[in-house]
């Protein structure tokens, strides 16, 4: 599929036509045209967390690590001004050297990934539910490379991962989590640590 341009030039993606019209000057109501194409049919999203007019989309990539296929993820970013971006250090350098962004935009968008990372991992489905446990917390046991059993994590209700009993109750003492839910995760220590 190509992209006609009215000025005749042709385009492959999606994304290379919206830079055109950006970095053109077209009438923003095509500009925006086009960025709602790329959400509609390519996943492109906003986010209150990045600067006004960035879109992003999610990235996945098929990777070994110690023998082990995992799915490692990333995120591109396209601006306002029309310029893209693979993973998250090129455009903190470049709101950094621009003097159209400033600090509160910097700092919004570091609070980005780990949203993003949060909402991934309550979405995903490995993660089981134990009566014993706080009230919306979850847990899974990863799995080493001869199947054996890894490490115990547990997943807090705002999406945080936390890698064993002991840290999950230190998460809930120094996060003033109800008297209730921090004795359950006591009571877990006690009972399967033997604490």
């Amino acid at each position: 599929m190509l992209f006609l341009a009215p000025d005749g030039k042709q385009f492959q993606t999606r994304r290379a036509a919206y830079q055109h019209l950006i970095n053109e000057k077209y009438d923003a109501k095509d500009v925006e045209i086009m960025k709602g194409l790329l959400m509609t049919f390519e996943k492109w999203q906003e986010n209150s967390r990045l600067p006004p007019g960035w879109i992003f989309k999610e990235a996945a990539a098929n990777a070994l690590d110690k023998g082990k296929k995992r799915v490692l993820y990333g995120y591109n970013f396209l601006t306002t001004e029309g310029d893209y971006f693979e993973g998250s250090i090129k455009p903190i350098n470049y709101m950094k050297s621009s003097n159209l962004y400033f600090d509160a935009h910097l700092e919004r968008f570091h609070e980005f990934i780990p949203e993003r990372q949060a909402l991934r991992r309550k979405s995903m489905e490995n993660w089981e539910d134990d009566k014993n446990l706080p009230d919306g917390w979850r847990f899974k046991m990863s799995v080493n490379i001869d199947n054996n059993p890894g490490k115990l994590y547990y997943l807090a209700p705002d999406g945080k991962q936390i890698q064993g009993r002991k840290s999950s109750l230190l998460h809930l003492i120094k996060g003033k989590f109800d008297e209730g839910d921090v004795n359950k995760m006591k009571d877990m220590l006690i009972k399967c640590e033997k604490w």
